[in-house]
């Protein structure tokens, strides 16, 4: 992991833009912190950046009750590139919904990343 950006401040919050190889992500720290602390891990059904208001709200409010969280970019979202499986099961996903067909199990499956 190595940080990407410069920290930015406010709202009580240190926050830090990361890669893990070509991975990215966001690192938020409380700004009291002066020893480490516990990290949450933020998921989240959308590119980083679309998903950052929601990101950034949950990351204050983690920090002000003592936690570091962080996210990454999921595989597909952002510059990843997409899975050729998700890819699939959404268009069956898509399929069953517009045929009024229920959604097997083995769909949601590999819907989970």
């Amino acid at each position: 992991m190595h940080f990407t950006s410069e920290p930015r401040r406010g709202d009580g919050v240190v926050e830090r833009d990361f890669a893990v190889g070509e991975i990215p992500g966001i690192l938020w720290t409380p700004a009291s912190a002066s020893e480490p602390v516990p990290l949450i891990l933020l998921g989240h059904p959308g590119g980083l950046r679309p998903m950052y208001p929601r990101l950034a709200d949950r990351a204050r409010r983690a920090a002000a009750d003592g936690f570091a969280a962080a996210t990454i970019e999921l595989p597909g979202g952002g510059d990843r590139p997409r899975l050729a499986a998700a890819e699939e099961a959404r268009a069956d996903l898509r399929r069953a919904g517009l045929a009024g067909e229920p959604v097997g199990a083995d769909i949601v499956d590999r819907l989970v990343l």
